[in-house]
């Protein structure tokens, strides 16, 4: 399904904690626990071609506007940074958590940036003044994952307290609580916003219908051997979309038609001495971008 194509140096002083694919498809963003986040073009990855620096201590996330024109960098220094990808300038500092910043996503209409923090609370930041707009005291425990739907009107988050939520994005009521009774790492609705996927600590990805809420589907990597802070991200193709979710050594890929269905498994190695391993995909290039814990490179998989 996917085959490497090659390998190529992060530069980065320390491990990368994540990685973004701008919704143009032409950047890709590491950020590293050396403070700094990286800019990279898909198609010529052996060269860096921004590094953006200024937080005080290591970064934990970053999120692409949908314009492609600003990023997000969230840190355990507790603030958010927005920079100008043009010019590598940092545009405006938003501060007020208390305790580090875990993740930080984009609204489809770039006028928000949520940020979620060991704090417990989800903060929404109005993109325009860097003003915080409203602060939702979202989970008993750190809050480990945020996302929009297509259209901004609510927030998902899920904590290491078990529990994922739907928030109304204007008012900042909860519209849905589920407790899974397991911490999860990671959250996002797939694509067209028709389900919501969640992941485990321990790898299983439950997606939920939004029709008749429930969970229709439990998908669990074979090696069950998963840690904290997976990130699945779904690959389009054609009639159908590919989940792909990373392991510790392995990506762990379920072919799905209609949302649910599941049709097909495939086991990509992607090294041995790995303890976490981070993907994103490219659709303007039609390939996988890895980067394992283990090893300082980037790998690029194209679809076969």
């Amino acid at each position: 399904m996917f085959t490497k194509t090659g390998n190529y140096p992060t530069e980065h002083a320390s491990m990368i904690v994540a990685m973004r694919v701008s919704c143009c498809g032409t950047w890709l963003a590491t950020a590293s626990s050396d403070k700094t986040c990286k800019i990279w073009r898909i198609v010529h990855l052996s060269t860096v071609h921004k590094t953006l620096s200024g937080h005080n201590a290591a970064l934990s996330d970053c999120a692409w506007s949908f314009d492609s024109k600003t990023l997000a960098t969230a840190s355990d220094d507790c603030d958010v940074f927005i920079w100008d990808i043009e010019t590598g300038r940092c545009l405006m500092i938003l501060s007020g958590h208390s305790a580090p910043v875990l993740c930080c996503n984009y609204s489809p209409t770039n006028t928000l940036v949520a940020s979620a923090s060991c704090d417990e609370t989800v903060r929404l930041w109005d993109t325009s003044n860097g003003n915080c707009v409203s602060v939702l005291p979202a989970h008993a425990d750190p809050v480990t994952a945020i996302y929009f739907s297509d259209d901004g009107s609510v927030l998902l988050s899920t904590s290491h307290d078990g529990i994922w939520r739907a928030w109304d994005v204007h008012t900042g009521c909860c519209l849905k609580s589920v407790d899974l009774h397991v911490a999860l790492s990671s959250v996002l609705y797939t694509p067209k916003s028709q389900v919501i996927c969640t992941l485990t600590s321990n790898g299983e990805l439950l997606l939920w219908d939004l029709v008749v809420e429930k969970c229709i589907a439990r998908l669990r990597c074979e090696r069950k051997r998963c840690v904290d802070g997976l990130q699945p991200c779904f690959v389009k193709k054609e009639s159908c979309f590919l989940v792909v979710v990373s392991g510790k050594d392995s990506l762990y890929i379920w072919e799905m038609k209609t949302g649910v269905q599941k049709l097909n498994f495939e086991t990509i190695d992607v090294g041995q001495y790995s303890t976490s391993t981070l993907v994103v995909y490219s659709e303007s290039s039609d390939c996988l971008v890895t980067c394992s814990s283990g090893v300082r490179d980037m790998s690029v998989w194209v679809s076969k």
